[in-house]
């Protein structure tokens, strides 16, 4: 996917509000992080089982693109949390905000 799709993509979950893209968002980064640690658990238990020979793959290649997903859900989730705390201000509150 392009970048430019991406966040086309990302600005159209936002149009569901702020609960929903917290929800997706959460969700989306909770399937990327298991990934890792499932992999990562049936890799351990193959080797303390000695039955075969040590399950090594390229990490970077296998985890680079998901973990760097799993970072951007993350902070699209961060971004859905202020979005909704700006609705939930008054519109005097909204300009006073410390960042």
């Amino acid at each position: 996917m392009t970048l430019c799709k991406g966040m086309m993509v990302a600005c159209d979950h936002f149009r569901d509000g702020p609960e929903e893209v917290k929800r997706k968002t959460m969700e989306a980064k909770k399937m990327l992080d298991l990934w890792k640690s499932s992999y990562l658990e049936v890799r351990a238990t193959i080797e303390a089982s000695g039955r075969d020979s040590r399950w090594e793959f390229d990490r970077k290649r296998l985890f680079d693109r998901t973990d760097h997903m799993s970072l951007i859900c993350q902070d699209l989730c961060s971004m859905a949390q202020v979005s909704r705390e700006s609705e939930q201000m008054g519109p005097g509150e909204q300009g006073t905000r410390a960042l």
